[in-house]
């Protein structure tokens, strides 16, 4: 096992990442507004690194958050941008100005605040690059569970008990425990 111990860790394990890294790259160049890769690609990314995996969790998703409070209609140009650079992907960009509707909730006044209320912990963690291209962690939640392999809800979802279901589908449908033993779930 690979232990990993703070948000610099991650950071390094995610720049050691030469594909991970070209995505952070083309995403800057198209992106003016605050933005990160989050879920799926970067939690394998991490996780893979813990277990000492040889054969890195393909995903062939990359969730995209932005924050662009004045284009409803920024969404689906990324998106065809990014295909267009990168077709083996299918490009998820989610525009956290006007995802709070998805959780019933008030508006989300920055990127922060949006990645704060996804699904679970790990999934609130993302990676962008700073003004001087190097990988910047964006973690409101923090990023322990995701060092320690732990599955828990956000806040928000509390206020919402029905979405654990939603959790305990996405562990099973992608048996994330077969493919991390080291995983702890905590709901």
């Amino acid at each position: 096992m690979n232990k990993l111990h703070t948000a610099e860790d991650i950071v390094a394990v995610l720049a050691a990442n030469e594909s991970f890294v070209s995505f952070l790259k083309l995403i800057d160049s198209q992106v003016q507004h605050p933005w990160c890769v989050f879920g799926g690609q970067l939690r394998n990314i991490v996780w893979d690194h813990i277990h000492e995996n040889t054969h890195p969790t393909q995903s062939k998703d990359i969730d995209v958050a932005i924050f662009a409070p004045d284009s409803k209609l920024l969404e689906l140009s990324l998106q065809n941008i990014l295909y267009s650079h990168i077709p083996a992907y299918h490009w998820d960009i989610e525009n956290f100005a006007y995802s709070h509707n998805d959780n019933n909730d008030t508006p989300y006044s920055t990127l922060d605040e949006g990645l704060s209320k996804q699904l679970m912990t790990i999934m609130s963690i993302g990676a962008t690059l700073d003004s001087g291209g190097n990988i910047r962690l964006i973690a409101p939640l923090g990023a322990e569970d995701l060092l320690t392999c732990t599955i828990r809800p956000t806040p928000i979802i509390y206020e919402h008990p029905e979405r654990i279901s939603m959790i305990i589908d996405k562990i099973e449908a992608k048996h994330w425990k077969q493919q991390w033993p080291l995983l702890q779930i905590n709901l």
